[in-house]
């Protein structure tokens, strides 16, 4: 642990000496050689506030204590406002991370400021009326069109100050009666003149081609324009004054007409008595349904066939992290990480069980996706948070549409700096107020945290979103495989692993945006022992009845387990083992939902390590019928079931999006349409 203490900093031009002190947690002043970061802020309390400059300082001597060197933030730092200045130090010899010494120090002014550094850069508002001497500001001192006309009082611009060559000075007189205005001159006086009688005769010369209206004509003598058309069979029988036609149908004799006289493909739809003949057929079933009947107009009716299928949506190493949400036009849309191009991916499905989709690039831009998860926003698009990779950073994107992609997204970096990793494991939820909130793992400190956004795009010009340290100390890693969910009390609940104790626990916040300034967040180790590591792989999801249920890997036995809460804070949770095996690893990758119907039994998808495949099964809570249905065997072409992740289609019947694989080397994103509520 190291301490320092400023001693004094003097400034000259943009560099400036800086003289401090190094000691160890025990007081004792350090000696040897270190390399120091220094870095200015325009706040005092560490991880807030706005960089002002950066410099880097190596190999600096230090003796008994005391070191000396030279600080330059090339002048961006010093206007005339409050700094603080944050250091790091490492041993000299070392390439590894900095130590951060704590408390930031304020930069004082010393009693000779560099002309570079103050002169230069006056503070905003610094200088005030009062400091500028009357007159002394003259038209020398003002830059060509600097003076714009929100500088001018209103009012102020009388007929002296303009330049009547260039400007009309205001119409200040009339003419008489009798007379009219010929011109106006330079200071505004009319030029009149007596009227000699109007115009008697007009030649077509004078008059202006096109503006002839039908108020200038006199239609007894001259027909107006023809302004109506007969339509629907119908003919013209005559035409009036105003141009306005009689229309009537034609009454040939029966039989009059015959196909002869009609020309070959002229007949069109409108043409056909539909409920005579059938219109042409323009439509088509697509898998899996199938065609139940016809139209009058020609449109098919199409039905599901009572079968269940798994299809590949995307390939080029596609599925790598899939999270799935219903539309609101009742369509799957499925977000996913593309580990070939590295990019975020969202996918469109056509129709309800996803037969066709179409495919974006959801983030415009390579290194970001990971972790990701999905939900509908108060706009009624996709709401995605996700993980940048090449900045450690939580990002979200509030989607201006269900394909995403196009610069009216709303992009915004939630968390995270150069010396912080965060973003891992993302959760998201909307909540009843329609403003998400995420859950997370913050790597470089092993806590579990939380945003709860200000606005339902979590967009940052809020000022509003609130993050939140939930669970972590220096010596407990806490915070991955979150999972989040809002029940009707729009207070989040959230399951995750205990990596230092290898147990699940979950936390129930004690108000909307999970802020500790309640002291009501409900934190319960709910499944894990010394012997035990459970806990991974965790998914939480809230019944009707404000119950939650989690899924979660027991790594110990390698089986999927679930915990029924029972209360809403999962504080007397009943821990229920549904797949188990002694000669198989299942339950990784889960996912729950709740069933559609009166039952709303919890419905989980996971993947069997052992056999490579997808499976489901449901917890039945009606204590009259079997405990458990399944587990049910979905997909076994292949190495399939990673990454899985379900909801419940506007038909109540499961859909599941997950990892399979081409070949050996490339994944793909594949996507499982139940036929029942089971599966």
């Amino acid at each position: 642990i190291l301490s320092w203490t400023s001693l004094n900093a003097t400034p000259l031009g943009t560099e400036f000496t800086y003289q401090g002190e190094l000691k160890d947690s025990a007081g004792n002043p350090h000696n040897g050689t270190f390399d120091f970061q220094f870095e200015a802020f325009d706040a005092s309390v560490a991880n807030t506030g706005v960089s002002l400059g950066f410099f880097v300082a190596d190999d600096v001597e230090v003796v008994d204590g005391i070191f000396t060197t030279q600080i330059d933030f090339d002048g961006g730092a010093f206007f005339g406002d409050k700094v603080w200045m944050e250091i790091s130090v490492r041993d000299g010899a070392s390439t590894g991370s900095y130590t951060q010494l704590l408390p930031r120090q304020q930069v004082t002014a010393t009693p000779y400021a560099s002309h570079a550094s103050f002169a230069l850069n006056v503070g905003t508002n610094s200088v005030s009326t009062n400091e500028i001497i009357n007159a002394s500001i003259t038209t020398a001192d003002l830059a060509n069109s600097s003076i714009t006309s929100a500088k001018i009082a209103d009012g102020t611009i009388t007929a002296n100050d303009i330049n009547s060559t260039k400007i009309q000075r205001r119409i200040s007189a009339s003419c008489a009666a009798g007379e009219f205005m010929q011109s106006v001159n330079q200071n505004g006086t009319p030029v009149c003149v007596a009227e000699t009688g109007g115009i008697t005769t007009v030649t077509t010369t004078e008059i202006v081609d096109g503006t002839i209206q039908a108020v200038d004509i006199d239609n007894s003598q001259i027909q107006q324009r023809v302004s109506t058309v007969c339509s629907g069979g119908r003919v013209v029988k005559s035409i009036n004054a105003t141009g306005v036609a009689t229309c009537i149908f034609p009454t040939p004799s029966d039989n009059s007409v015959n196909s002869a006289k009609v020309t070959d493909g002229s007949i069109a739809a409108v043409d056909v008595d539909s409920t005579q003949i059938q219109q042409r057929i323009n439509g088509s079933c697509i898998f899996p349904e199938y065609l139940t009947s016809v139209t009058q107009t020609g449109d098919v009716v199409c039905a599901r066939m009572p079968l269940s299928f798994a299809k590949v949506l995307l390939d080029n190493n596609a599925g790598e992290g899939t999270s799935i949400v219903i539309g609101t036009d009742g369509t799957p849309i499925i977000s996913t990480y593309n580990s070939l191009f590295q990019f975020l991916e969202l996918l469109n499905c056509q129709n309800s069980y996803c037969s066709s989709s179409l495919s974006t690039d959801a983030a415009n831009t390579n290194l970001v996706g990971q972790y990701n998860s999905i939900t509908i926003g108060a706009n009624g698009y996709p709401v995605i948070s996700y993980y940048d990779i090449a900045n450690g950073n939580l990002k979200v994107i509030q989607c201006d549409s269900n394909t995403c992609g196009f610069n009216s997204d709303i992009i915004t970096t939630l968390d995270g700096s150069q010396f912080i990793d965060v973003g891992l494991y993302t959760s998201i939820a909307m909540g009843t107020d329609n403003k998400p909130a995420i859950s997370y793992y913050d790597a470089t400190n092993g806590n579990l945290k939380v945003v709860k956004c200000g606005d339902p795009n979590c967009s940052e010009t809020t000022n509003n979103n609130i993050i939140t340290t939930l669970d972590g100390t220096p010596t407990l890693n806490v915070g991955q495989y979150s999972s989040i969910a809002i029940g009707n009390d729009n207070k989040p609940i959230i399951s995750y692993y205990d990596v230092t104790n290898g147990n699940l626990k979950v936390i129930k916040c004690g108000d909307f945006d999970c802020s500790q300034s309640t002291n009501n967040n409900i934190i319960t180790t709910v499944d894990g022992n010394p012997s035990h590591n459970v806990g991974r792989y965790s998914s939480i999801v809230i019944n009707q009845f404000s119950q939650p249920f989690i899924s979660y890997y027991d790594a110990t036995n390698g089986n999927l387990k679930m915990a029924d809460c029972g209360a809403s804070n999962c504080s007397s949770p009943t821990i229920i083992t549904m797949d188990q095996t002694t000669t198989a690893l299942v339950g990784q990758y889960s996912s729950i939902a709740i069933t559609a119907g009166s039952d709303s039994n919890p419905i989980i998808s996971y993947y069997d390590a052992t056999n490579g495949n997808l499976k489901v099964i449901v917890k039945n809570l009606d204590v009259s019928g079997p405990s458990i249905f399944g587990p049910f065997i979905l997909d076994a072409n292949g190495d399939v079931g990673r990454f899985t992740s379900i909801t419940i289609g506007n038909d109540g019947n499961p859909i599941i999006s997950y990892q399979g694989f081409k070949d050996s080397s490339e994944s793909v994103l594949k996507v499982y349409s139940c036929s029942n509520r089971y599966c």
